[in-house]
C-alpha cells in the first residue's frame, strides 16, 4: 500500500540499518519523498487503516470525518464487543481549541462527546444535577494512558551549576513533591500516583514491586545532608561548594500550564 512502485523491492533490511551505505540510494530517496507526501498525510486515498472506519475528509481547523466501511473484514469474524463494534455511520471530530467554547458547544447540543473536560468544570457538572451538561450527557472518569510528571535535568547546559548530578539530590526532590496534594488541589482528585510511564492496566509490563516515592521532607533533608548540601551561612538555604564557588540549591524551573485531568469525559 505504501510502496506501490516497488522502490524498496531491492533494498534489504541490513542495508537500511547501515544508513551511511544507503543514504544516497535514489530509490530510497524517492520512497521517502512519496511516503511523506501530502497524500499519505491527509488525503483519503493515502490514509488507510485496518479498522471499521475510513478517513473521508479533513478541513483544517474545523473537523476530521470518518465513515463506516461497508465491506470491513471485521464484520465477518463473528466477534462481539470492542474493537469489533461500529454502530455510527459517520464520526465527525470537531476542532475546538478553547475548552470554554467546547463546553458551550456541548450545552448547545452541537457535539455528542467531549473528552478532557477541565476538572473544575467537570466537578461542577457532577455536583449539579440540573446543569444542562449533567442532564444531557453521561459523565465518566475512565482511566487513561495519560500521565503528568516533573522532569529533572541532571545534565545542565554549560554555565549552569550541576545541582542534580547526585542521585541523592534527585531523590530528595522527589520526597519534597507532594504528589497526592497536587492530584487533589490541581486535578480535583482525578488521578492516582504511578511509578512511571507504564499504565498499571498493562499488568504484564507494570512493575508492582516499585512503590510511589512518598512525600517525606525529613527524608529529603537527610539525603541532602548526605549529598553535602547544608546551610553553611544560616540564611535558610542549603548550599554547597561547586567548582570552587558556594552555590545555593536553587533550581530554575519552567512549568507548562496544567493539563486537564486524565479521563474526565462527558
Amino acid at each position: 500500500m505504501y510502496d506501490p512502485k516497488g522502490y524498496l523491492d531491492d533494498i534489504t533490511i541490513p542495508e537500511i540499518l547501515n544508513n551511511e551505505a544507503i543514504k544516497d540510494n535514489p530509490d530510497l530517496i524517492a520512497f521517502n519523498e512519496e511516503f511523506h507526501s501530502e497524500k499519505n498525510k491527509r488525503e483519503p486515498d493515502g490514509v488507510k487503516g485496518s479498522g471499521p472506519y475510513k478517513f473521508t475528509s479533513w478541513i483544517t481547523g474545523d473537523n476530521i470525518t470518518l465513515e463506516r466501511k461497508k465491506d470491513w473484514w471485521g464484520y465477518d469474524t463473528g466477534i462481539k464487543g470492542w474493537p469489533f463494534e461500529a454502530y455510527a455511520d459517520k464520526l465527525i471530530f470537531k476542532t475546538i481549541p478553547d475548552k470554554a467554547a467546547a463546553i458551550l458547544a456541548a450545552q448547545a447540543g452541537e457535539i455528542d462527546v467531549m473528552r478532557d473536560v477541565p476538572s473544575v468544570n467537570f466537578s461542577k457538572f457532577r455536583d449539579d444535577p440540573e446543569h444542562p451538561i449533567t442532564k444531557n450527557f453521561n459523565l465518566h472518569t475512565p482511566d487513561s494512558y495519560t500521565y503528568v510528571y516533573i522532569g529533572l535535568n541532571s545534565c545542565p547546559p554549560p554555565g549552569r551549576a550541576p545541582l542534580l548530578v547526585d542521585k541523592k539530590v534527585r531523590r530528595a526532590m522527589a520526597h519534597l513533591t507532594d504528589v497526592n496534594r497536587i492530584i487533589n488541589n490541581v486535578y480535583d482528585g482525578y488521578g492516582s500516583p504511578i511509578v512511571g510511564p507504564i499504565s498499571p492496566h498493562n499488568v504484564n509490563e507494570y512493575n508492582n514491586e516499585l512503590k510511589p516515592i512518598t512525600f517525606d521532607p525529613d527524608k529529603a533533608k537527610e539525603l541532602l545532608t548526605e549529598a553535602g548540601w547544608i546551610d553553611s551561612d544560616g540564611d535558610g538555604v542549603r548550599d554547597k561548594v561547586i567548582r570552587g564557588k558556594k552555590t545555593p540549591i536553587k533550581l530554575p524551573s519552567s512549568f507548562p500550564a496544567a493539563p486537564s485531568p486524565p479521563g474526565a469525559d462527558s
